[in-house]
């Protein structure tokens, strides 16, 4: 028996070491002589086919010239996979990448010219030839001579049927260092969002959504909804507005109350490939009868109804802050959300784990997380309730923080300090206030905006105590503060994130931030005179329209209807609610009428692309509506 396993053995081993080693399915995959500055700009190359990446040392490629070694390149580095790599000379006139330069080649390839008996080999580190392409006509004479897409395993010899040729004048009209052309897999899409990000019964919604392909042209964009899910029997038609940005060209209807809207979008190229995004919804998370007792209300009464709603909140201990953050405050990957150091889109410099990271001192970012006041302790006495209201302390970086400190938010130009995700510590720029000042990113200004118009409407009437700041009076945001936090809030709307972040708070401390809940309460509160006249029991006496076209470029017209004569005034104001234009102030008769705004202000200046509110006011009523103008 033993003799017996004694023989398996023996021949085992036999049969390995006649088993040939694994290929490494490295090959030629390209010739090219180009019919200009063919001496200095020929060049041969390589491709990986293979799974795995390749060790490359002791490698040739050989140049055959009427069937004779004339030329050789040795070798270096490594070679992945789907990766090609050029040889060629060190100077070139057209320009191309060449990875294996060598200014010797273009005095030596005299009679490398695509004709009979040219080639190249291609030999691994053994000096095994492992490819060996030598032409027997003339094939490749002012050309660039490609081995077809499907062969992947390199041959002892030339096969016509794995190459093409194709009349070349330079290196550019080749492909010197891509072998495979990319396919597109589809456009990406993302970042998509409702507006309103939060919508109201009876609410038109626009959707927005970032739209890209790298490798190919992107052919249509469009949304399907519907009011069960996995049915969308309505399409509406996306269009571009401007960098890689697709909205809606008409909203989705407003519903009734507690129905769900799901929708998907589909982008196509020219390919053609399709995308389909993954089904959303949008949906009334408002408890309900929530906010029953502000309805109808705009202005300083709002706020005080608003007040009363989410007064006496469930107050926490400090300690359970950090236990808040775990729900408040976690990203998607589990991580701590920190708005001073996260990168929207992009790989914050550094991330933190919950608890393990909890506490520390600053010195230098990255340090670990502490819980900051983003509206500071100092300015309301730093204690009693205000000190854990969840809505206004963050998780953020304990340096970066400390570089804050009591400073008010604003705008810089010409920062004293920067952190590593962009914040910055600066002289203000925002007119109104010039002193230091603190800015966060762009895609978290919304965020604390609307943070600051909870404060100022949670601690309304209960801040007599209060000391203030450079930015408040109390519990009152300065003029130029508010109309700062206003631009914030119309440049950088609520977001998924702080949806959750509500809903979060709510379970904790059991009362809501009217503003993301409502973003119309924005402009209802703090702007009364952009917001529609609050409803009243009496026939309608104008009727406004949506402008047409919408997005528009350069000009669009909007119509509106009078059913009895009388002065009317049709303004343009921009999203933080400044005034742009006055299309009409005159007495105009019944019936309809059309205006065309060319996006010019009343100074005869270009506006700026972006979203604008136009507002007809006539009698006892006005109504005001929404339009996009695009670049």
């Amino acid at each position: 028996m033993k003799k017996v396993f004694a023989h398996l053995i023996t021949l085992l081993l036999v049969l390995s070491a006649l088993a040939p080693a694994a290929r490494a399915d490295v090959l030629i995959s390209e010739l090219c002589d180009p019919r200009l500055d063919y001496l200095t700009d020929r060049f041969i190359e390589i491709y990986n086919s293979g799974p795995g990446t390749v060790d490359l040392t002791g490698w040739q490629i050989v140049a055959l010239g009427n069937t004779n070694e004339i030329f050789t390149w040795s070798l270096s580095g490594t070679i992945s996979p789907g990766q090609a790599l050029v040889a060629g000379d060190l100077t070139t006139v057209d320009i191309f990448q060449v990875d294996f330069p060598d200014e010797a080649w273009s005095n030596n390839n005299s009679t490398w010219n695509g004709k009979v008996g040219d080639g190249a080999r291609l030999k691994n580190g053994s000096g095994v030839i492992v490819d060996d392409i030598e032409v027997p006509t003339t094939v490749f004479e002012n050309k660039t001579l490609v081995r077809n897409e499907n062969i992947t395993a390199p041959s002892p010899s030339y096969n016509p049927a794995e190459w093409t040729a194709t009349p070349v004048d330079t290196p550019s009209e080749a492909s010197p260092g891509v072998h495979h052309t990319p396919q597109s897999l589809g456009p990406l899409i993302g970042n998509i969002i409702t507006v309103p990000a939060t919508p109201l019964p009876g609410q038109p919604v626009d959707v927005q959504a970032t739209v890209t392909d790298e490798d190919a042209t992107i052919t249509s964009v469009f949304l399907d909804w519907g009011t069960t899910s996995g049915s969308w029997p309505h399409s509406i038609v996306m269009t571009n507005i401007g960098g890689d940005t697709y909205a809606t060209v008409t909203s989705i209807p407003g519903q009734v109350d507690g129905v769900t809207v799901f929708y998907t979008i589909t982008a196509t190229n020219d390919v053609p490939e399709e995308t389909v995004s993954a089904e959303r919804s949008y949906g009334s998370t408002i408890p309900p009868g929530y906010y029953d007792s502000a309805a109808g209300l705009i202005g300083e009464p709002l706020r005080a109804a608003l007040h009363n709603i989410i007064d006496g909140h469930s107050t926490i201990s400090y300690d359970n802050l950090w236990t808040a953050f775990y729900t408040t405050d976690d990203k998607p990957n589990g991580m701590v959300w920190d708005m001073y150091s996260d990168v929207p889109g992009g790989i914050p410099p550094y991330e933190y784990t919950f608890g393990l990271d909890q506490g520390g001192s600053a010195g230098s970012e990255g340090s670990g997380y502490n819980r900051e006041h983003s509206w500071p302790s100092s300015w309301y006495g730093g204690s009693g309730t205000p000190y854990t209201d969840v809505f206004m302390v963050y998780p953020t970086d304990n340096e970066v923080n400390n570089r804050r400190g009591s400073y008010p938010y604003g705008e810089v130009n010409s920062p004293t300090w920067t952190s590593l995700n962009g914040c910055k510590l600066g002289p203000c720029v925002y007119p109104g206030y010039s002193g230091t000042v603190f800015e966060p990113i762009d895609e978290y200004k919304g965020d604390f905006a609307r943070a600051y118009f909870y404060m100022t409407t949670r601690y309304f009437g209960e801040d007599g105590s209060w000391p203030g700041s450079p930015m408040t009076s109390g519990a009152v945001l300065l003029p130029w503060a508010e109309a700062m936090l206003l631009e914030w809030h119309a440049a950088d709307p609520v977001s998924t994130k702080e949806i959750d972040r509500n809903e979060a708070v709510y379970d904790i401390q059991h009362n809501r931030n009217p503003y993301i809940d409502r973003s119309d309460f924005v402009q209802m509160v703090f702007q009364p005179e952009l917001s529609p006249v609050p409803f009243q029991e009496f026939l309608a006496e104008v009727v406004l329209h949506q402008n047409v076209p919408n997005p528009f470029n350069p000009s669009t017209t909007l119509s509106f209807e009078m059913v009895v004569p009388g002065h009317a005034r049709l303004k343009v104001y921009d999203a933080a609610g400044r005034l742009v234009a006055t299309l009409v102030d005159e007495y105009r008769s019944a019936g309809g009428h059309d205006v065309i705004w060319d996006g010019r202000d009343d100074e005869g200046r270009m506006s700026a692309a972006g979203v604008y509110l136009y507002r007809l006011e006539a009698g006892d009523q006005a109504e005001t509506m929404r339009m996009v103008l695009i670049k």
